[in-house]
């Protein structure tokens, strides 16, 4: 999913998740500064929030809603050949719902 790998490249893999589980699923609207005040640096922290500010500052983004990213992280680690079992373990979800992903595409 290129919005998270670009999310990830500039703010970080942790502070990317934190502001999925905050924001996930919304435009937000990143502010030109960084505030210590701002919903923005208490999801993710001073030094992500002047990442994504530099980034986005002004702008309004998308963030992806966390359950859109683990049906792409399935698909990516199905198209590697993981068994369901192993992308279960490995995403911490049931191997049911990654049969449910996979089964979605005909596989």
């Amino acid at each position: 999913m290129k919005a998270v790998d670009e999310l990830t490249r500039i703010a970080g893999a942790e502070a990317t998740a934190k502001l999925i589980d905050r924001f996930g699923g919304t435009r937000l609207y990143v502010p030109v500064a960084a505030k210590p005040e701002s919903e923005l640096v208490a999801a993710v922290g001073m030094d992500a929030a002047v990442r994504l500010c530099r980034a986005f500052g002004g702008e309004r983004i998308e963030v992806p809603r966390k359950h859109d990213v683990l049906r792409e992280r399935i698909l990516e680690l199905g198209d590697r050949g993981l068994s369901r079992s192993a992308i279960a373990l490995e995403l911490k979800c049931t191997v049911r719902w990654v049969r449910h992903v996979l089964s979605s595409l005909g596989e």
